[in-house]
């Protein structure tokens, strides 16, 4: 519920989305793929083809069930604002 409400702070939604492994996607899709961006820290990133370029963006989960109201608000909105900065810079640095 944490990464709805923050985004639709910035008029996204993403409440009609779902979590999938990247096992559900299809193997023409992954042998396609020009760019994966991971954000795992403690996980295990998942593997892609080789010729895929993997940029690795580890950002901690704000999911965590030990913060409080207040430090999961505020672990969700550092992730969402970390993430949107790196891609802006991946984006300007790739010419997109």
């Amino acid at each position: 519920v944490g990464s709805i409400s923050y985004l639709s702070d910035l008029i996204i939604d993403i409440s009609n989305n779902k979590t999938k492994s990247i096992d559900d996607l299809e193997k023409d899709f992954l042998d396609n793929l020009n760019y994966a961006i991971t954000l795992c820290v403690e996980e295990v990133c998942p593997i892609v083809p080789e010729a895929t370029k993997i940029l690795n963006w580890p950002n901690e989960d704000p999911d965590n069930r030990n913060y409080n109201e207040i430090q999961s608000k505020n672990a969700f909105i550092k992730t969402r604002e970390n993430i949107f900065n790196l891609l802006k810079k991946f984006l300007f640095e790739e010419n997109f």
